[in-house]
This record gives structure tokens, sequence and C-alpha cells, in this order.
């Protein structure tokens, strides 16, 4: 009795979370960060071209990457541009000094485009997280850029963004990202106008005049015009080039303790903005000279994704109502609902300033306070090091061995998920998929696509399902960007299935593709006879019958007559209530028990 209704409660439970767990379309993703090696790479490159250890750099890079996968992100926001350099091979600025020690040398292949060819291979979007203005402390070393250009010393050093030519460098240098490399999207983060005086001009700080202040705006506001500007340029930039490529901005994370109003481009209307309750401390308006709810207004970007780097529960360490995640959550989620654009937050899982982080328990109640309501259809954690649990050093976890890459898809992470559709850009017609083949000598499931640069969604599902109730997150094998998907590790699921292909265009809409039904097996298949000595997670209950599982198996079930009247693989609990009353064999993997219904 015991025993039923521990499973009658497992059901109830289990239906209360599929909407928070099967997640059919959300944004999963890491930054990656390179500036002073915090995550990538920790092996430097002494001299040009030494092999090994650019193998040991790219090793490194695959580790993120294939964790990545185990975690059932679908994207990863690599920094290749942190101080006015670059992790490529840039017309306009300095090598990385991340990759060798030195700015300005060449590690000898082209990060960046290794990155690009890993991550595709694995079905993961790669977007380039750019610093717009900061160059530090660092030298210039180009020579297209003055000196004269940098407002403020040491670490905080930023190119004036106030400068025209600071702009266009700004967006050559993006320019040459769009076109040169085949990247999934555009990330600015938080770093802006900084430590500057109010009211008042800065060193080398660009000042107003007639022409560059047309709406006559004071300082403050002119400053965050300015940063307007550049983005705006962005955007236009990824709308002539790429217009799939998805542009975002994770400022920080409070927008402002004061009421403001933002205005469009022209500065003919406005919004009022209220603060987000009992919200406290600095703010990105006042202290950074940036407005987020312009951009989302104006339609500048593509989603916004607030560093809401504070915990969620009261329990956990450096809680604060101040900056309360919950609430914070809530207001930049009617915020940018208003302008019918997708909040993803940045979530933090790092070790900050020698103290403690963020709980596991803590990042659970952060994803459940997301996906209620779809308050935010996305989270980008910081950082990468903390997320895989690099070296141990995330003491949340017992060894390096797990980590969030595990916690994740044990918890809230299923199943794999796509990307959020990027709806208010036109997407060119989908393309024709034919010639759907599945070869289980070989292993792999191609076909013909009519057009170039798609994605594909590759489901496999019992015959029995109608397309619609087989194409959903718990039978979604695998994305891939070629026409190619290898089939060997789902060798168990060539007989009396559904392999369904789906396109997936490069801005997230999904079209329906091809299908294939492979065949019945040929012979009876047989069944140990032998009876596991040790009871199997099965449950007679009202329901039907409910079998739980820890990891994937394959399941299936025989009538007294030796044939197969189910057959699943599956890694996570089912129910089967559809089979007459009668005496059965459940085989789940190779262990077999006996059911009377």
């Amino acid at each position: 009795m015991k025993r039923l209704l521990f499973s009658l409660l497992c059901i109830i439970n289990f239906a209360l979370c599929i909407n928070l767990n099967a997640q059919e379309k959300e944004f999963r993703a890491s930054w990656v960060a390179t500036v002073w090696n915090i995550d990538w790479p920790t092996t430097k490159i002494s001299k040009e071209g030494n092999a090994t250890q650019i193998a040991a750099q790219k090793a490194e890079l695959i580790t993120i990457i294939e964790r990545a996968k185990q975690g059932n992100l679908n994207a990863i926001m690599l920094q290749v541009r942190s101080h006015g350099d670059a992790l490529y091979e840039s017309s306009y600025e300095p090598w990385m000094s991340s990759l060798t020690g030195t700015r300005g040398t060449n590690p000898g292949y082209d990060p960046l485009a290794f990155a690009i060819e890993e991550a595709h291979k694995r079905g993961i979007e790669l977007h380039a997280w750019i610093n717009p203005y900061r160059i530090g402390e660092y030298s210039i070393n180009a020579p297209q850029v003055k000196d004269s250009w940098r407002i403020g010393s040491g670490s905080t050093a930023f190119l004036d963004p106030g400068n025209p030519d600071v702009r266009k460098l700004t967006l050559d240098v993006i320019t040459e990202i769009i076109t040169k490399y085949d990247i999934d999207g555009i990330i600015f983060d938080d770093y802006f106008y900084k430590s500057m005086p109010d009211n008042a001009y800065a060193a080398n700080e660009t000042q107003q005049t007639t022409a560059n202040n047309p709406y006559n705006l004071d300082i403050n506001d002119w400053r965050r015009e300015n940063v307007n500007i550049l983005i705006k340029s962005v955007l236009d930039s990824v709308k002539a080039h790429k217009p799939y490529l998805r542009f975002g901005i994770g400022p920080f994370g409070i927008y402002s303790t004061k009421t403001r109003y933002v205005y469009n481009e022209s500065y003919t209307s406005s919004d009022k903005i209220t603060p987000a309750s009992g919200i406290s401390g600095q703010d990105a308006y006042s202290a950074l000279y940036c407005d987020a709810a312009a951009w989302l207004k104006r339609g500048y970007i593509d989603y916004i994704s607030p560093q809401l780097y504070w915990p969620s529960l009261s329990t956990s360490p450096k809680y604060s109502s101040g900056q309360d995640y919950e609430t914070l959550c809530n207001w930049w989620s009617d915020l940018a609902k208003k302008y019918s654009r997708p909040l993803f937050t940045s979530n933090d899982v790092a070790e900050n300033s020698g103290g403690r982080f963020n709980p596991p328990a803590d990042i659970t109640n952060q994803v459940n306070v997301n996906r209620e309501d779809n308050k935010a259809t996305g989270m980008i954690f910081y950082n990468n090091s903390y997320w895989q649990n690099r070296d141990g050093k995330n003491t949340y976890f017992n060894s390096s061995d797990e980590g969030y890459f595990t916690y994740l898809p044990e918890h809230h992470f299923h199943h794999i998920a796509l990307w959020p559709s990027i709806s208010w850009r036109r997407a060119p017609s989908a393309p024709d998929l034919t010639n759907l083949s599945l070869d289980k000598n070989q292993h792999t499931l191609t076909w013909d696509c009519s057009k170039e640069n798609y994605r594909f969604a590759i489901y496999c599902y019992d015959k029995e399902l109608s397309q619609s109730k087989g194409c959903v997150p718990e039978n979604l094998l695998g994305i891939t960007y070629s026409t190619e998907f290898n089939t060997l590790k789902y060798n168990d699921l060539y007989e009396g299935k559904i392999w369904n292909v789906k396109i997936v265009d490069r801005y997230g809409n999904i079209y329906s593709g091809a299908k294939i039904e492979t065949d019945e097996p040929q012979n009876p298949t047989s069944i140990s006879t032998t009876l596991s000595t040790s009871a199997l997670p099965i449950y007679n209950t009202p329901n039907g019958i409910r079998i739980e599982l820890e990891k994937r198996s394959k399941i299936s079930i025989y009538n007294i007559n030796g044939q197969v009247v189910y057959k699943k693989t599956a890694n996570s609990p089912i129910n089967i209530n559809n089979l007459p009353k009668g005496m059965y064999i459940i085989q789940i993997d190779n262990q077999t028990q006996k059911v009377i219904i």
C-alpha cells in the first residue's frame, strides 16, 4: 500500500512538473570569459604555432563545449574582444594577450573559427561577446586608434563613447566579425561609461556641440544617447549583413532606483518607467550611463539579459532584500514584455570577492522563478569555470566530475531545448527537405535540403504517436547544422519507430521537414526466462503501469505469447495505461519482471 501511495505521489508530482521541465524553446547559455584567462585558456602559447600548446588550448575549449552539450545548453557566449583586442585574426586590433601572454602575438591558429566549428558540430550556437569600449591599462597597439580617445586610467579606462571615431572603429570591428565568421549572435556586457563626474566633463571626453547634441540633452542624457547611437548602428549592421543573428545586451542588473522617462529615437514621445519596489544600490542608468529601456522601446536589441547576480532565497549567502532576484526578474520581465522582446536572465554561479555564492538550491529557485508565467525564456550562466566546476573550484559539488553540467540536466534541463525565435524579423520561406534515409550499417541519418544555412532537429518516437505528440522535447535526440546525423548512440531505436527531421532556420523558426518509418523486427524477440531477483522500479497503479527510470533504458513488454506489445527507450519516468488486463513480462535493459494487471 505504501509503495502504491508513493507511486501515486510520484505521478502527481511528475504531472505538476511537466510545464516546468519540458521546455520546447528555451535559451540556455554560459558566459565564457577570456579576459585575464578567467574561463579560457589556462594554457598559453609561448611561441607562435607551438603544436602542443595549441592542442592544449583546443582541448580545453572542446571540454567547455562538450560540457555545455552534456548540460543541455544550446549556446555559448565566447568573449572575443575584451580590451580593444581580438580572439581572432582582426584587420583592426591586436591579438588578445590571453592567448599567448603578449598583446599582439599571433597564436598560430584562429580560436574563434575553431570554436564556431566545434560548437556547431554539437548543435550549439556560438555568440561573439564583445566589450565595445573597455581598454584598461593596455597600450592601444593599433595604428588607427589614438591614445587621446582614452577616458580614465588603470583597469577601468575606456574609449570615449561620444567620439564618432570610436563608434566607427567599434562598428567596423563588429561588422568584420559578422561578415567573416559564421557566428549566431552578438552580445555586449555591462561595460559602458565608467566612473564619470556627474554633470561635468572628464579629461579627454568629447564635449557637446549643436551638431552632436541635436535634442539639447543635458550631459548625462547625452552620454546615454551616445551609447544608444552605437547600439542602433550594430543592429543596422546585423540587419544589413545577417539579419538572423541575435543581438543582445547584458547590462548591470538594476536599471534605476528612481522613476525615469524613456524616449523614442526622435524624442517626440516618452514612457514612464518606475523602479522595482524595494530595490537599492548602484544602478546602470546613473553609474554606467546606459538606458536599457530605450534599447527595448526603440527595438534596438533582440533580447535583454540583465546580470541578476544576486540570490533569490533568504537562506542563501549574501542575500539582501535590496537586490532580491525574484523582484528584479519580475521587473525586467514586465519591461521586456512591454516592448515585445524576451528576457534571458544572466545568473551567477561564481564565487564573488572571496565569499560564498549562489548555491544549487538558489539556482533551482531562479529557474523556477524564470519559468513561472514565462517570465524569462532563457538563462546565461556566469561564469563557465564555476558552471562546469573546472578543477573542482565550485565547492558546492564533491568533485570536478560534477557541476551544473550534471545538476541542471538532472533537475531542470532534462531534455534538449530549441532556441526562441526572432519573430519580429521576416525570415525567408522554408526550404524543402527530401531523400531522408537511415543507414543502419553506417549509423547515419541523411537528407537533402533545397537551401543552405539551416539547422535540423532530429526526433524519434513510437509509431502510434502523431507527429505533434511525437515531436516533443523528450523525443528530441539532437540538433545539427549539417544534413547528416550520427545515430550510433541510438541504434536501439532502429526498429519500429518514426524518425522525423524538422527544419530550424537561423532565426529559430521551426518548419516541418520529413519523416520515415522503420520496420518492425523480422523475428520474434527472445527474452530471458530468468526473472530478476530484486524488484525493478515498476509500479502497478490505478492509472496503469508506472516505470521509474534513473538513466536511459530500453523497455520491452511482452504478453504471455512472447509477442512485443510495447517498446520504448526512455531516460525519465513513463506511464503505460493502454494495456488490457493480463500477465506481462517487462524487460528493462537485461532485467525482467512479471506483472499482472
